[in-house]
């Protein structure tokens, strides 16, 4: 009988495997005896590639930073922005979690926002043509509202309906920029 050959483990195997667990069950889930069963091997092999547990899991929650990060960087303007956050958060709810919920990985989460949120307030200020104090209020309201909404995607107490959620969005960008017209 033909057997095909086994995958050779690796680094990268192992951090696949890791990801797929803290995706279905959640970072709390993520151990060695978790990852050997799905890879089928013994313990050991792990701690051939990390050094313990907290190695594994920093490396974990950097692999979930870089894709967000990747995502929401991938885009321009605020509306696409907004629509990336909210959709990574239905597609990816227990990383969104990670991401803006879990202490160790806030920091960088909100270095990333805060280094997107100088190019979205320039393309605010430029789109609205608005100066950078009125579009930075423009920001904050829609950062907040946006987030607002992804959380609620993420635990799924509204759904997710991409063409009714950016009605959303442009309803409030369209009114936040009208109320920074009017009253600042």
């Amino acid at each position: 009988m033909f057997m095909p050959p086994r995958q050779r483990l690796n680094k990268r195997i192992i951090l696949e495997e890791s990801l797929n667990i803290v995706a279905e069950k959640g970072i709390d889930s993520l151990n060695a005896r978790a990852i050997a069963k799905a890879l089928s091997i013994s313990t050991q092999p792990i701690f051939s590639y990390f050094e313990n547990m907290a190695d594994l899991k920093n490396e974990v929650e950097n692999s979930i930073f870089k894709q967000f990060s990747q995502r929401v960087n991938s885009v321009d303007g605020l509306l696409n922005f907004e629509n990336e956050l909210i959709a990574f958060s239905y597609e990816s709810p227990t990383y969104f979690s990670i991401l803006f919920g879990d202490s160790s990985t806030l920091e960088n989460t909100k270095k990333e926002i805060d280094r997107n949120a100088k190019e979205l307030v320039a393309s605010i200020a430029k789109e609205f043509k608005l100066p950078k104090d009125k579009a930075n209020i423009v920001y904050l309201n829609n950062w907040i509202y946006c987030f607002g909404l992804a959380s609620l995607v993420a635990k799924r107490i509204i759904p997710y309906n991409h063409a009714s959620l950016e009605k959303l969005l442009v309803v409030n960008i369209d009114s936040s920029v009208s109320a920074v017209k009017k009253r600042f």
